[in-house]
């Protein structure tokens, strides 16, 4: 996932790109028994739907969906680098012709992450907030950033607090 440019443009980096398992950290202060973890992975985005209102080009109305294929940037999930980890999908809502609202899904070893926000179509770094997730990622809080390699690709950083 990544933020970024739009179609018509570039090639969304859309921040709906997503997680994979990674290093573990230290304990969350004030929450016992719970602990952070780093998920790094490379997001190969495609726009697969999108409803573009009048005028042509992003504009308040319109509507893109993504989706992405996550691979390892390092090793994690007992995979080696460049393994496919998983996959998200991100729906892009637009309230003008430069912002945005992204609310999408990462679905990785273990489980899924939520990723909600909004993000700015000039950006080519952006920072999520991560609002839950089911199996390994339930009840997870942190942040995803998602940085524009170019191209339709995307480098994101999980930081989650697992409790």
């Amino acid at each position: 996932m990544s933020h970024g440019r739009v179609p018509g443009k570039a090639i969304f980096v859309a921040a709906a790109t997503c997680l994979v398992a990674g290093l573990f950290g230290s304990p969350a202060m004030g929450r016992p028994g719970s602990h952070w973890i780093v998920i790094r992975l490379i997001s190969i985005n495609s726009i697969v739907g999108s409803t573009d209102k009048a005028p042509k080009g992003p504009s308040a109305g319109d509507r893109y969906v993504a989706t992405s294929v996550l691979r390892n940037q390092i090793r994690q999930f007992g995979k080696p680098i460049g393994a496919v980890v998983g996959h998200d999908r991100a729906v892009y809502r637009f309230s003008s012709s430069t912002a945005y609202r992204i609310d999408g899904v990462a679905t990785l070893p273990g489980g899924t992450v939520s990723f909600h926000g909004r993000a700015s179509v000039s950006s080519t770094a952006g920072v999520l907030p991560v609002t839950g997730g089911t199996g390994r990622f339930a009840r997870s809080r942190g942040t995803v950033q998602s940085i524009d390699l170019g191209g339709a690709r995307a480098r994101n950083i999980y930081r989650l607090r697992l409790p």
